[in-house]
């Protein structure tokens, strides 16, 4: 069914059902909005149609809360702290607040034996594959160092680098197969750097 926007006049194809609702009377949800900022009720009825006023347009403004019922928020927050509200004396974890100065010394030492290893809600079994493991290892982070200063930090491809602005994502490559050849797993003769770029054509088999 084709219809004539209540905003800008636009003629827009809309659904018999939508019109049935009372919906299908604008062409976007920029018209709608349009029209309805320049033609909702101040007041609380704004807050119907999902529009806040604040400031001297708030329904609130100028309203303030009686002496008894300061004291008795006063009195409920102080029964039922918030759990998230910090405690005197408590750092926050981005001002160097650790489990220690949440709980105790002792305290945080049950708590990490609680959620390790099998206790933990995420294990799975111990099914971190061997592989990863490796690929996550301190040998593996020096062995990516080592390559990349002996190549200084270009890759050996395109002879891309870092610099003026420009960004190249460095990745080390194993010249002979990590999984064939475990022993040369951690060698830097094998490592030879690459970017991205380079790096997925090897894995083509174009390089």
């Amino acid at each position: 069914m084709v219809k004539s926007c209540k905003e800008c006049d636009k003629e827009f194809i809309t659904y018999p059902s939508r019109i049935k609702k009372g919906e299908g009377k604008f062409c976007s949800s920029k018209c709608y909005w349009k029209w309805l900022r320049r033609n909702v009720p101040r007041g609380k009825e704004s807050h119907m149609y999902g529009i806040h006023k604040y400031g001297k347009d708030s329904p609130h403004y100028g309203c303030k809360h009686s002496e008894e019922t300061k004291r008795k928020l006063s009195k409920k927050r102080k029964e039922n702290p918030s759990p998230t509200q910090f405690q005197k004396g408590h750092v926050g974890c981005n001002k160097g607040g650790t489990l220690e100065s949440f709980h105790g010394k002792e305290k945080a030492k049950e708590i990490i034996a609680k959620n390790k290893g099998k206790n933990c809600y995420l294990w799975k079994g111990g099914i971190t594959p061997e592989n990863h493991k490796i690929r996550q290892s301190i040998e593996n982070r020096l062995w990516r160092e080592a390559v990349f200063a002996r190549d200084n930090w270009a890759c050996q491809g395109c002879y891309a680098r870092s610099g003026n602005g420009k960004a190249v994502f460095l990745e080390a490559h194993h010249i002979k197969s990590f999984v064939k050849f475990p022993k040369l797993r951690f060698a830097i003769d094998n490592g030879l750097t690459l970017c991205k770029q380079c790096h997925n054509l090897t894995k083509k088999g174009r390089i």
